[in-house]
């Protein structure tokens, strides 16, 4: 059984030695690091370890790439929260105007009109449309999909390119450029 040994800059490789990998509290670390975090190079400074022994040990134990692999998939859920409460409740950010951080009325001493020291800036909610947009497409493609870029609904191979445009200009009505012949 081999033990991690250390990179130039300190940090424990893991061994390819698959015996010793599986039940690795090191592993077991990057892993759960990078279920919380999405990133390899962030796991693997969180394990201790070296990001390329990741990648050596996924190509080397099938063991290995399919608890990563699961591990990939509870990321994306993760990621994928994330994103959809940003898109939709927003984020809260502070009110800057000028360069300075705004607050309300009440945030001043009425006697001597500065600024009292537990105030609070204004907040205000920024929401994503965009990325909002991008998961409605992801999630319902046949509703919030462009249709005018969906491909011929019969293509059986012989629809030569021509045949093609003139289906794409019809359904978009877009111009068709002039021949440059």
């Amino acid at each position: 059984m081999t033990t991690p040994t250390q990179n130039a800059d300190g940090e424990a490789t893991l061994s390819p030695d698959k015996t010793a990998a599986r039940g690795s509290p090191r592993v077991k670390a990057f892993l759960a690091a990078f279920r919380e975090m999405g990133q390899v190079a962030k796991a693997a400074r969180a394990a201790k370890i070296d990001r390329t022994a990741h990648y050596k040990r996924l190509r080397r134990d099938p063991e290995y790439a399919a608890a990563f692999r699961e591990a990939e998939k509870d990321a994306a859920e993760i990621l994928e929260d994330d994103a959809v409460a940003w898109a939709f409740d927003g984020i809260e950010e502070p009110v800057i105007y000028q360069g300075q951080l705004c607050y309300g009325p009440e945030a001043y001493d009425e006697e001597t009109g500065r600024l009292k020291p537990d105030a609070k800036p204004l907040t205000r909610r920024r929401r994503s449309e965009s990325l909002a947009m991008f998961l409605l497409k992801g999630r319902l493609p046949e509703k919030y999909m462009r249709r005018e870029f969906a491909p011929p609904a019969v293509d059986d191979g012989k629809q030569t390119w021509e045949e093609f445009l003139a289906v794409y200009y019809r359904r978009t009505g877009a111009q068709a450029p002039p021949d440059s012949e």
